[in-house]
């Protein structure tokens, strides 16, 4: 997955957990470079009822590199799965 900092996304930190809101895309990154404050799937846009959150909970330095990610407003990537309302992040990569 593929995230633009700025924009409307915000993060919300909490012990342990950080949890950064966004505006979906509705075509692939892969297609179209997701604009400020949108993150999207490589290879098509958001279904309707896909979570616009995601969940990190681990390494202090991936939580540095998400806030980072929002606050300077370049593209940053993810490895996620669905769980309930939040997109679970299971690897973050530079």
């Amino acid at each position: 997955m593929v995230r633009h900092g700025g924009g409307a996304m915000n993060a919300k930190i909490f012990p342990g957990t950080v949890i950064v809101r966004f505006e979906p895309t509705d075509i692939g990154v892969g297609v179209a470079p997701p604009a400020p404050g949108q993150c999207g799937w490589l290879d098509r846009g958001y279904r309707p009822g896909e979570p616009a959150a995601l969940r990190y909970s681990g390494n202090p330095d991936g939580v540095r590199y998400l806030i980072d990610g929002v606050l300077r407003g370049g593209n940053f990537y993810v490895h996620v799965h669905k769980d309930g309302d939040a997109t679970v992040v299971d690897r973050i990569r530079p």
